[in-house]
Formats: structure tokens, sequence, C-alpha cells
């Protein structure tokens, strides 16, 4: 995953920055075999109560066993790669009715009180593109960090963002 300083939002100013290998783990191979290769893709920004996280997209897109990974700065400098933490595990991965999960976007519900999880899934387990889009509430641990819980079913009803007892 690379990252660069811009001038202004759509010009690069300066070389990129490696923020991270994209094989540090098993888990980010495509179809999770150290003989394939890596892939990180898809990065998007969390941020709350002064904290910064990327969470990233790894492993084959079309494949069921995309899910997705998480960097956090830890350092002052956005742009060093020294200054992010790469967690070894997986933040969000597809389970038995859910597969090929990534892709997140970060929302808030209507009256700015819930964080939620926008992202796509797979339709078949075979290898493709078919996705869905889904959507879920997650929540934060005691000490800051995202807790995305496990991808709902295909069937599972979910409340409506907004409301008490929301996903």
């Amino acid at each position: 995953m690379d990252v660069a300083p811009m001038s202004n939002p759509w010009t690069i100013s300066a070389n990129r920055s490696r923020l991270c290998a994209n094989d540090d783990f098993q888990w980010e191979r495509v179809g999770e075999s150290m003989q394939a290769r890596a892939l990180n893709e898809a990065p998007q920004i969390l941020q709350r109560d002064g904290r910064v996280f990327i969470v990233y997209s790894a492993s084959g897109s079309w494949q069921p066993t995309y899910k997705m990974g998480i960097l956090e700065l830890t350092g002052d400098d956005p742009l060093a790669r020294d200054a992010w933490r790469k967690h070894p595990y997986p933040v969000f991965s597809p389970t038995a009715s859910t597969f090929g999960i990534g892709h997140a976007s970060f929302v808030k519900s209507p009256d700015g009180k819930q964080d939620w999880l926008v992202y796509h899934v797979k339709e078949e387990r075979k290898d493709g593109w078919s996705r869905l889009i889904f959507a879920q509430r997650f929540y934060w641990t005691p000490g800051g960090f995202p807790d995305f819980g496990k991808p709902v079913a295909r069937d599972e009803p979910i409340s409506a963002p907004g409301t008490p007892d929301a996903r």
C-alpha cells in the first residue's frame, strides 16, 4: 500500500512511499496460499477520537477468501512507513454463509450516533465478481479499536440505521 503527499485533492506533489508490504501474512495472499501473490487493495481511512486506521481488502477479490485487514497510525508522520502498524489478523472475515467480503466504506447513521460498514460480498462461492452490497452497524472496543463483528448472513434482517436495536 502506497501513500503520497498531495498539493490538492487531485495532484500528487512528491513520490509515493510504501506504507507496508502486501505479503506479510498468508491470509493476504490470493487463495491464502504462500505460493500465490499477495494482494492488498481498496484502502479506506477510518478515524475516531484522534486515532487513524486504514482498512484494506486482501487476497483475491474474485475469491470467497477475500477479507479485510487494518493498519493503525502509531507515529506522527502518516507518510512514514514506520509510523504504521499492520495488525496480524483480518478484522473482517468471510463466514460459511457470507463470503468474498471487501471494499469497505464507512458512514454514520442519519442521527450521527451510529457507525456503519458498507461492503460487498460474493453471490456465489465460485470464483468471479458477481456481488451484492451489504451494510451493517459496527462498534468500538473500550480501547478505541473498531469491532466489525461478523458479516451478516444474506437473509438476516437488520434494523434501520438510527434505531436502538440496529446491529
